[in-house]
């Protein structure tokens, strides 16, 4: 449902793809979590999710499954040979994400993802998966910013 708005969003980057499809661990179809009301919020992870909507409203609401096709990042970047700037923000997922990107083949320059929803032990696997690939990083707001040394 946000999709086109998305699209109109990045209307003017020549260089931006946009892909409707989800990104995970695995390829196929897979249940997208999001709320009746407003779309632009949505997880692979339901208690994340769940989570993430108490956090902000102070109660889940009805919560909204969506099947959506889902791709590897592998998959995503068939016959790309550069990544610049990875930005991942899937309210809770983005640790599950990160961690399938070979980071050694790809080495973006930059990484952005949303931390604040992590655990205290995902948020030390990424920091840790982060530096083995010869990152630094540092927590701003709701994210964690890393860079190529």
């Amino acid at each position: 449902e946000v999709f086109p708005s998305l699209q109109k969003n990045y209307a003017n980057c020549p260089d931006v793809k946009c892909l409707n499809v989800a990104i995970a661990n695995k390829k196929g179809p897979m249940t997208l979590y999001t709320t009746e009301k407003e779309t632009s919020i949505a997880s692979l992870d339901k208690k994340k999710f769940e989570q993430t909507l108490k956090h902000q409203r102070g109660d889940t609401g009805a919560v909204k499954e969506i099947q959506v096709e889902a791709l590897t990042f592998e998959d995503v970047m068939l016959g790309q040979s550069r990544l610049d700037l990875l930005q991942i923000d899937c309210e809770g997922y983005d640790w599950e994400i990160l961690k399938t990107i070979d980071l050694g083949k790809w080495k973006p320059s930059a990484i952005n993802f949303e931390s604040i929803l992590l655990s205290e032990a995902d948020m030390k696997a990424s920091a840790d998966y982060l530096e083995n690939f010869g990152y630094r990083w540092f927590r701003s707001g709701f994210d964690t910013i890393a860079y190529l040394v």
